[in-house]
């Protein structure tokens, strides 16, 4: 067979495949990518809850020294999250009435219940616990020695018609050892002039009225002496603010 031949043979067989390869449509043709794209049906813009926790501090009637409340536990509805460094939470919701829980796994802050409507997509609810420390008034301690136990009532005189949660009293006391403490609620460190521990322990819903009120802890330890000046009742009032934003 001649060269020519040959050549003519190859240069046949080559337009074939070329022909085979522009016409034939490939497994993923252009029709089927474009009928995902032309009817396939956009997902709905989602409606987002961003709630924000704070915790701030009431001296004299004003408030002071707000910061981020974190490590609070958030319920929406069947949902839960915990608040990030900068007291957010966040959630995907959907439109309507819904039941927000803010709570204190160390009941640091009091459990707090609210119900939000939904309406935009973008909906912010911002929660600040404001801590109020009323005076003690007046003390009255009972030691069992037996159970190593004293019983401290304190009274108090919040204002009138103030809704909100107290708690156990924040006592700085001296024991029959002579050693200064601080009872904070539910747990008894050792006194520091620099350093105030922190509030943990149970809360009370009140509806304060003109009466003085009285509250007692039960100190598992020998209490001699309980100083008024550096002791107070912590109590909660709870404010709430909505933003909407479309």
């Amino acid at each position: 067979m001649s060269i020519r031949r040959i050549a003519l043979i190859l240069g046949s067989v080559a337009i074939i495949l070329l022909f085979n390869i522009f016409t034939v449509s490939p497994p993923f043709a252009r029709s089927s990518i474009q009928y995902e794209i032309t009817f396939g049906e956009s997902p709905s813009k989602p409606y987002l809850l961003r709630i924000r926790v704070e915790h701030s501090y009431v001296v004299d009637g004003v408030v002071v020294n707000t910061m981020p409340a974190t490590r609070v536990l958030v319920k929406h509805d069947e949902k839960a999250a915990f608040t990030n460094l900068y007291g957010y939470a966040y959630f995907v919701t959907s439109p309507g009435k819904h039941i927000v829980e803010l709570s204190s796994p160390q009941q640091l802050l009091p459990t707090h219940t609210l119900e939000i409507e939904v309406n935009t997509y973008l909906t912010e609810l911002r929660v600040t616990y404001l801590q109020h420390r009323f005076q003690v008034e007046a003390v009255n301690v009972t030691v069992d020695t037996a159970q190593t136990t004293s019983y401290v009532t304190v009274y108090f005189s919040p204002p009138a018609n103030l809704t909100g949660y107290y708690g156990n009293p924040h006592l700085t006391y001296m024991d029959f050892k002579q050693y200064q403490k601080v009872f904070a609620g539910s747990y008894i460190t050792s006194y520091r002039e620099s350093f105030e521990p922190p509030y943990q322990g149970p809360f009370t819903y009140i509806l304060t009225s003109e009466e003085p009120l009285a509250t007692t802890a039960a100190v598992q330890d020998l209490v001699q002496v309980v100083w008024l000046d550096k002791s107070y009742v912590p109590f909660y009032t709870v404010e709430n603010e909505i933003l909407r934003m479309s």
